[in-house]
Formats: structure tokens, sequence, C-alpha cells
């Protein structure tokens, strides 16, 4: 597993081969085609688990999922083999693993994480990663963050990475589609969680708040 580019931009950490151990087992290795042999992307996100602090790794996780690099139960099984032999770093993947369904979707960036994880502490309920809407005209949406049960949903602009005209264009057609299919849908971009995240947080409060009131 290598270093990644998520939608929010250059990653925050680098995952790389483990430290070096004599008694690696061969299921925790990719042999390259030109013969290097590498951890495999389970082992390296318990390698990296030693180093990484408890939301880094958790951003990790969610993008070796996403990207299909390996599967929640895989990864609870290398850890639990590792864990036994006192491998550093496997309660903070335990603990990791633990606070996250096996079945949950994979967010698709660190700044959606790190939204989610604002908002879970500014109150809101647990949230929904990529709900199915079902539009007017049978047109499908999947938002990145939402609550179902009072129509409400968030998505996350990534300013940094997109070409913004024809998106800006077409995100604003989808929203009044969603809003004429009885759908909240607020827009917030990386840049407004980069610089002011309990801010922005504390604006969707206000509009959920208002919402549920109405």
């Amino acid at each position: 597993m290598c270093g990644r580019q998520s939608r929010s931009g250059p990653a925050r950490y680098q995952a790389s081969a483990s430290t070096p151990t004599r008694h690696l087992p061969e299921t925790d290795v990719v042999r390259r085609a030109d013969g290097i042999a590498v951890t495999a992307p389970p082992r390296t996100a318990v390698d990296a688990a030693a180093e990484l602090d408890d939301d880094d790794l958790e951003s990790l996780v969610e993008h070796g999922v996403d990207l299909g690099y390996f599967v929640i139960p895989t990864l609870e099984s290398v850890g639990r083999a590792t864990a036994s032999r006192g491998r550093a770093g496997s309660a903070r993947l335990a603990r990791v693993l633990s606070a996250r369904p096996a079945s949950r979707r994979a967010v698709r960036s660190d700044h959606e994480l790190r939204l989610e994880r604002a908002m879970h502490q500014r109150g809101f309920p647990p949230l929904v990663r990529e709900h199915r809407l079902v539009l007017h005209d049978g047109e499908v949406i999947r938002p990145d963050l939402g609550l179902p049960d009072h129509n409400f949903f968030v998505e996350v602009d990534h300013l940094t990475w997109h070409g913004r005209r024809a998106t800006s264009a077409n995100d604003r057609r989808r929203d009044l589609k969603a809003r004429a299919s009885g759908y909240h849908v607020e827009r917030v971009s990386d840049v407004a969680l980069d610089e002011d995240l309990d801010g922005t947080v504390e604006n969707l409060w206000i509009e959920w708040q208002r919402l549920i009131a109405s």
C-alpha cells in the first residue's frame, strides 16, 4: 500500500513496508512483477497502526476500503494474528475497527471523515454515508453524509481538485432537483472545513435544527 492521493489532496501519511522482521508470514507478502517483495495492504495497515494516531489510522482504513485494498474482516483477522505476537499498534487497530461496523460504506476523502467526526461531536445523530436517494425523475444520487429520517444531507465539494465550472453547474442542477424531490442538501467546501471546521458544523447544526422544527 503506498501513500495515497485522495479527493482531498495529498494524504497526511504515507504507509510503507513494515518494520523488518524474520517471521513475516507469506500471506502478508506481495511480490511485484520485478521480484521485489512488499507487505500486503492489510499487513501494511497493521504496521502503520504503530506509527499513526487514531484519527490518521481511521483515515488510512477508510481509504484502503474505498480503493478495495482490503475488507474489514480481513483487516481484523490480520490484526488478531499480529496481536497474538505482541505487534505494536495492534491495540490501536482493534480500537479503531471496533468503532466501525464492517458493513458501513467507506468515506471517500479525509475531509468527509473529519466532517463526520465533528458533526458527531456537535451532537448530530449517527450519519449515513452515501445513502441512496431516488429523485422525482428517477435519477439516483448518493450524498456524502446524511440523516435520511430527516431528509437532511451534506455534500463536500473538493475545490482543490475539481474543475469547477462544469462540476458546479451540475451540482446546482442536482441540488434543485433534490429540493424538488423533498430532500434538503447542504454543500460545504474542503476550504471551509480547513479554515473553519467548527463554524461550518455550527451552521449545519442551525440548518438541521430549523429543518426539524419546521
